[in-house]
């Protein structure tokens, strides 16, 4: 019971910490810019990523979807945060709010994209370094394109893409049997692992160009961890550790470390 448990656990947590993920790079970016967050674009963000992954987990479980009550919570959970991201997006700028329908048809098209090779490790950090940027920091720019010229955008998408490419290991067995052409599926896990590195190691360097040492520390903890493909070839595990290194940025803001 214990150990059934604790994975179920580990599973929800595995849904929810792209949660501290935003919540970090929020932190990044205000960090950077001095600009004080939106609290309606910060809730509509942070609803955004609890809605789009607690259903993403559920739809892909796999031969593996953990049991009923951890499904059910899912589901409960990811459809109250679509619900009050609606009501937010009626009270954000028009001109952010034009940001929504195109970072909804992406989202849309996530599992077309996902057999364009390296489409995923593309789109992904990119979606989430401009939502990041542009919905809690509104500028009054339409789509929130102004994103694209702030300093910061470099390094956190740099650091996201080597990321998103770590947490593709666990997936290599599915993305094989499913033809998904990703990385670690056409090179195999090792090689997308010192890529992964390769992508870490630039992001810490545009980090400590941008005197950015939260990123440069995340950066060089997520190349750490590429030496051990293994590890995060781990169902739940692996994302988990990449998360959480992912996070470090926000946690040393907050500890006044950086």
């Amino acid at each position: 019971m214990n150990a059934s448990f604790g994975r179920d656990a580990l599973r929800l947590m595995h849904s929810w910490s792209p949660l501290v993920v935003g919540w970090s790079a929020v932190l990044v970016v205000h960090r950077a810019t001095l600009r004080t967050p939106d609290p309606v674009g910060l809730g509509f963000l942070l609803l955004g990523i609890c809605a789009a992954y607690s259903l993403d987990r559920v739809v892909d479980a796999g031969p593996n979807p953990g049991r009923a009550w951890v499904r059910g919570t899912l589901i409960v959970t990811g459809l109250l945060a679509a619900f009050a991201g609606m009501f937010l997006l009626l009270r954000m700028p028009v001109e952010t709010a034009a940001i929504v329908p195109v970072l909804s048809i992406i989202a849309l098209a996530y599992r077309s994209l996902k057999r364009v090779p390296l489409a995923k490790n593309v789109f992904v950090p990119l979606v989430w370094t401009w939502a990041t940027i542009a919905l809690p920091f509104p500028d009054g720019s339409w789509f929130g394109w102004r994103w694209m010229v702030e300093p910061i955008a470099g390094p956190l998408f740099l650091l996201l893409a080597a990321g998103v490419l770590l947490c593709d290991l666990k997936d290599e067995r599915a993305d094989r049997l499913d033809g998904v052409p990703s990385l670690a599926v056409v090179c195999g896990a090792r090689r997308a692992a010192w890529v992964g590195m390769a992508l870490a190691a630039i992001a810490g360097m545009a980090a400590y160009v941008e005197h950015r040492s939260g990123l440069a520390v995340s950066a060089i903890g997520l190349g750490l961890s590429a030496l051990r493909p293994g590890l995060l070839a781990t169902d739940v595990i692996g994302p988990l550790v990449v998360d959480v290194l992912l996070s470090l940025p926000g946690f040393l803001i907050v500890s006044r470390l950086v």
